[in-house]
């Protein structure tokens, strides 16, 4: 079947920032495959062609790139599951995981925020990560409550995932795999977490009022609310890069279930649920692009400090006001999408060390670091933010023992 041809390239070409949808869908009449489409349903795009099923697409900080779970290293009956990469047009699909068997299966890909990693599933229940070129994978969780559907918190601090403990219940841990704590507990099914943009709540799914549903609740896990109400199945939420729509999958219009599966979209309080695609096949796991560079006209090019640290900021304490940085691109226009990464530039301590949300998603231009401490006092401090080629360095301030006061440096 060919391909319809890709309505926002015109858009893109002119470098206009946008964000799409990823999704699976058997339309073709393969098993699935990887689409793309306008947030409004449009210009749907094929970008993978396997006789075996690709699927659970999730996408890179930037855009440009899409990990996805494939089967075509299908070996006879062997159909295990592996991670691949491709850029955002589908070309370059690079295999990144070797499973060669059913009991080794690799699933449900989750960039970090920085772009550098990639967390996954294995069968049956572990979450591991591994460098975004498929280096470097080491197992996070010991599988004692066979966690699965990762999902990377914005500022690169936690990672989300689904646990079982009976039931499913969802469930945060630190990005290294430490301290999992539990969010929800009921005796239902609770699943696939997704974080809203600026990190302060969760959505997922769950089946506690007799179906399948979307919910949502703060990233503590308190305020769990319902967001839609129908007796059909709606899974896997995904959020929109500015926070105020919410996609989806359901099977509500169906004639038979799971089979008809198509794509909507909501508001972020459950309003407004709109119906994206319409065929007699399977489109699920939708994956929503953050605003992403179109094209290399789009790219970072400068970087400036824009809310600078204090002249003096107390050791092991948040620097208040946030830290800003804004990114804009080589024509002065904001980057829409992507991540600056923070780290200490000049120290007067060779053992300080920066802590709390040193990686912060672009949010039209800015990024935002609200939680940044230093554990050494000293004079002539200066903070480096980098974004992909470029980088910036913020005014000096010293950090300080509040029982023992160090002079600021002057301004």
């Amino acid at each position: 079947m060919t391909a319809p041809r890709p309505a926002a390239l015109s858009a893109q070409a002119m470098g206009v920032s946008t964000s799409r949808i990823a999704f699976t869908s058997s339309r073709s009449g393969a098993r699935g495959d990887i689409y793309v489409m306008n947030p409004d349903g449009s210009g749907a795009v094929r970008l993978t062609d396997s006789p075996f099923l690709d699927g659970q697409a999730s996408w890179s900080p930037d855009g440009r790139r899409i990990a996805f779970m494939s089967e075509r290293d299908a070996i006879g009956v062997e159909e295990p599951q592996n991670i691949y990469g491709m850029n955002a047009d589908g070309s370059a699909q690079t295999r990144l995981t070797f499973c060669s068997n059913d009991f080794c299966s690799l699933s449900n890909p989750s960039w970090s925020p920085d772009g550098r990693q990639i967390a996954f599933e294995q069968f049956p229940g572990f979450i591991w990560v591994m460098n975004a070129d498929g280096s470097a994978a080491t197992r996070l969780t010991d599988g004692s409550t066979l966690e699965r559907d990762p999902s990377w918190s914005p500022d690169g601090r936690q990672i989300a995932f689904t646990g079982v403990d009976g039931d499913r219940e969802i469930y945060v841990m630190n990005a290294d795999g430490s301290a999992p704590r539990k969010l929800t507990n009921n005796s239902f099914r609770d699943a696939a977490p997704s974080w809203s943009p600026d990190g302060s709540k969760i959505a997922f799914e769950s089946d506690r009022d007799g179906n399948t549903e979307i919910y949502v609740m703060n990233a503590d896990g308190s305020s769990q609310t319902r967001l839609t109400n129908n007796p059909a199945s709606d899974t896997w939420p995904t959020w929109s890069p500015d926070g105020r729509q919410i996609a989806f999958a359901s099977d509500r219009d169906g004639s038979s279930p799971f089979e008809n599966f198509e794509i909507y979209v909501m508001n972020a309080d459950g309003s407004a649920q709109t119906r994206l695609t319409n065929n007699p096949g399977f489109d699920g796991e939708p994956a929503w692009s953050p605003a992403e560079v179109s094209n290399r006209s789009r790219a970072p090019a400068h970087l400036a400090f824009t809310n600078q640290p204090p002249a003096t900021v107390s050791v092991n304490a948040a620097i208040s006001p946030a830290v800003q940085v804004t990114v804009t691109d080589a024509r002065g226009d904001p980057v829409p999408g992507g991540a600056v990464r923070l780290a200490i530039g000049i120290s007067p301590s060779a053992d300080a060390t920066l802590s709390g949300t040193t990686v912060a998603r672009i949010v039209n231009g800015v990024a935002t670091f609200t939680d940044v401490r230093i554990d050494r006092v000293g004079q002539g401090y200066t903070l480096l933010a980098e974004a992909g080629p470029v980088s910036g360095t913020s005014a000096a301030f010293a950090v300080v023992d509040p029982g023992t006061q160090l002079a600021s440096p002057s301004r």
